[in-house]
């Protein structure tokens, strides 16, 4: 495969292919399924608001790309449509760029400029007669979002996905993020779509009821997405089958020729204390012990690998700390819930 970094962006590809039937992500996707069923029996009235929250490399993003994925394959909608659309907000979010995000969304299939315009129009028609905090003071900003919510309709759209969330509490002020948070509330108020917020658990202060009691009274029950814990039972036994899939995976994909045994040993204490519970941190964590194995030849990943990964990757990336379990043995979950997780 040539070099070191070929071989690692070959395997990291191929490791984005994987789809593991992980039980979070089942549930995920069934209230994500009801979302939407619900927002179809409800267009034109106050949408839904479902918060995803979690860790970084919690598997967050996957989930959406995962049923956006399914839902694309099952239904093949025509070109221009889009059923569920997943936008990335850019870094301090205001709602301006928010509108502009969707828009850059939607691509090729977002609106010709002659019909922006003309929505533009209508907003300012419209503005007379609307009642008071029902659009934004900012003629710009006002038609930017205006223009995006005429876009998600012109698409199809049934559920708007807002990932990277955590951008709006790096805003520069609480009142910048308050009128953002408005801007959401807004788009339910609308009845376009119901909308799914993603981003890691700072972002929880951005639908809490001490920022904008409406935005949390919009909110269903949020999926939390926490680090898994062997000290509970069926969290442990989801953590050891990831781990067994990704072994069976890493074979199915062609990277290696055998099943490495990923749960010999102490293995799955290993891999805890590495991740502190976070399973895109050990899918990160394989991909670079895979690589490792295909340089030494290797038919599977071996302790060895492990012990490179976590030396090479995950201690100076800051992943984990500076202890090594393969080599130093696994610490008790007391020691390892004391060092917190990344988020």
């Amino acid at each position: 495969m040539g070099t070191n970094t070929s071989f690692l962006s070959n395997v990291e590809a191929e490791f984005m292919k994987f789809r593991i039937p992980f039980p979070r992500v089942t549930e995920t996707q069934e209230d994500l399924d009801t979302l939407r069923a619900t927002g179809r029996k409800s267009i034109g009235m106050q949408q839904k608001i479902l918060p995803i929250f979690g860790p970084s490399q919690s598997g967050k993003s996957t989930i959406i790309k995962d049923w956006r994925e399914r839902i694309q394959r099952r239904e093949k909608p025509a070109a221009g449509r889009h059923p569920i659309l997943h936008v990335e907000l850019t870094s301090n979010a205001t709602i301006k760029s928010l509108g502009i995000d969707i828009i850059a969304a939607l691509d090729h299939d977002a609106l010709p400029d002659a019909i922006v315009d003309d929505a533009s129009k209508r907003l300012d028609k419209k503005r007379a007669t609307t009642r008071e905090g029902d659009v934004f003071r900012d003629t710009s900003i006002d038609r930017v979002l205006y223009q995006a919510l005429t876009a998600l309709q012109n698409a199809n759209t049934e559920v708007l996905v807002i990932d990277e969330l955590h951008h709006l509490v790096t805003t520069n002020t609480d009142k910048r993020r308050w009128k953002v948070t408005e801007a959401l509330k807004w788009i339910t108020l609308k009845g376009v779509c119901p909308l799914v917020l993603v981003g890691i658990d700072d972002a929880r202060t951005v639908v809490d009821a001490h920022t904008n009691p409406q935005i949390a009274g919009r909110c269903l029950p949020p999926v939390l997405l926490s680090p898994l814990n062997l000290g509970d039972l069926r969290e442990k036994k989801m953590f050891a089958g990831y781990i067994m899939a990704l072994d069976k995976k890493i074979v199915e994909h062609g990277l290696l020729p055998q099943e490495s045994g990923l749960l010999q040993g102490d293995w799955l204490a290993c891999f805890h204390d590495v991740s502190k519970g976070v399973i895109g941190t050990v899918a990160h964590l394989l991909a670079v012990a895979v690589v490792n194995a295909i340089k030494r030849k290797s038919s599977r990943v071996e302790l060895e690998d492990l012990d490179y990964a976590t030396r090479r990757w995950a201690i100076p990336l800051k992943h984990t700390d500076d202890h090594n379990p393969w080599i130093n043995g696994p610490r008790d979950l007391r020691v390892i819930n004391a060092t917190g997780s990344r988020s």
